[in-house]
């Protein structure tokens, strides 16, 4: 199997319990946006998979997703590993 072929077999979302994510810097300026993430959490099943740094478990992408779960008391979220 080669090199891509074997990422793309690892690049697969798991459940991960939202506690256990820690939020990082994001590159958008300024806070969280609120309604964003309100508006998000009315579809939070439909949303892709949170990007984490696995070896430091720090949101790379989906800030607005993980407060959208959060709001919805979910505590697990679709996770996918950078």
């Amino acid at each position: 199997m080669s090199d891509i072929a074997r990422q793309v077999v690892a690049d697969v979302s798991v459940e991960v319990d939202v506690k256990l994510l820690k939020l990082g810097m994001s590159p958008r300026f300024g806070e969280q946006d609120l309604e964003h993430a309100r508006a998000l959490a009315h579809r939070i099943d439909d949303c892709p998979p949170i990007l984490v740094e696995r070896s430091t478990a720090t949101v790379i992408d989906g800030m607005h997703r993980l407060l959208a779960a959060r709001m919805r008391g979910r505590t697990k979220v679709a996770v996918r590993f950078f």
